[in-house]
Parts: C-alpha cells; structure tokens; sequence
C-alpha cells in the first residue's frame, strides 16, 4: 500500500500543467501586483485613505484605474474613476462629495483615495482594479470595518489580547 501511495505522488509530481492551469497561475500572479491593505479599521466621522500602487508593471501599460465599493447585501457600485485622458469621475453613491483621489491629478501607479467623515454605511469590500494592456483587468480588495465607538470599546477593554495602546487610541478616536 505504501509504495502504490509513493508511486501516485510521483505522477501527480510530475504530471504536465495545462493550460488552464497555467492560465489560472499568470492570474493569481498578475493580481499580486495591485496592492492594498486587506483591512482598514475606522470609526465614525474620521478620515481614510484606501491605498492602491500597481507594483512592477514592466511592459505593462496602465491606461485606466476605478475604484467599486460593495456593501454587505452584495450590492456593487462603482464610486471613482482616472483616465489620463479622460481626466476623473465620482459616480452618483452615498460617497459622492467626500471621496477624493489623494493626488491631484491622480497617478496611475498610486491610486489611493480618500473618504472623509466616515459614516457606519460605508463598511465594505473596496475594489481596486486597473486596465492594463496586454494583460487586462487586474484588481485587489480592501475591506472597510467601521467600528461603533461605545460598543467596541468596551468589547475592547474585555479582551486580553488587545495591547493597552489600541485601547487608548480607540478612546480618543471616539
């Protein structure tokens, strides 16, 4: 049994990639290249910068960054847009007005944006996407956590494994 359990492990081993696989590893190899935070942590009324840097785009030529929010329901809504050509929009959203990119006029290659006076309805999953050519779309997600000030901070205050400074800084933040 043994030696019929090695014997599969070196065909799987050596088995040829297909083309599906190989398509499916230049994706996941492409996307590394837009970077964001996984997570970004606020409460209501501050100010937050979502970072996006398209990383080693070699002879890749960005032509194009946007910017989706999807709430928690699932319901996606595309909130900015750069074309160097085009210049910027900011699409009708509840973000509208305290959305900016946070250079002006934005670079491709550093597409932060910031919201300012962050309400509880702005928790969600933030995508990140830039057209490129020849590659196509390549995109990260930031996900949004707004913080209740009351609630968690006494949640915050129970737990041990929260060190005393982000108690302290979740105080003042309320």
């Amino acid at each position: 049994m043994a030696d019929a359990t090695t014997a599969s492990k070196k065909v799987l081993r050596s088995a040829p990639c297909t083309p599906k696989d190989l398509s499916l590893l230049r994706r996941w190899s492409l996307a590394q290249r837009v970077k964001v935070q996984p997570e970004v942590v606020s409460y209501p009324g501050q100010v937050v910068t979502l970072q996006c840097h398209f990383t080693d785009p070699g002879q890749t030529q960005l032509t194009q960054v946007s910017w989706s929010f999807e709430t928690a329901t699932g319901a996606r809504h595309n909130i900015a847009v750069f074309n160097p050509q085009f210049g910027v929009n900011y699409s009708e959203s509840l973000l509208k007005g305290r959305l900016s990119f946070m250079s002006d006029p934005p670079r491709l290659e550093n597409a932060a944006i910031q919201i300012t006076d962050i309400k509880m309805t702005d928790q969600g999953r933030y995508n990140c996407e830039f057209t490129t050519f020849p590659s196509g779309s390549e995109q990260s997600v930031t996900n949004l956590v707004i913080l209740e000030c009351g609630y968690n901070v006494g949640r915050a205050k129970q737990s041990s494994l929260l060190p005393p400074s982000f108690i302290l800084s979740s105080l003042r933040a309320c």
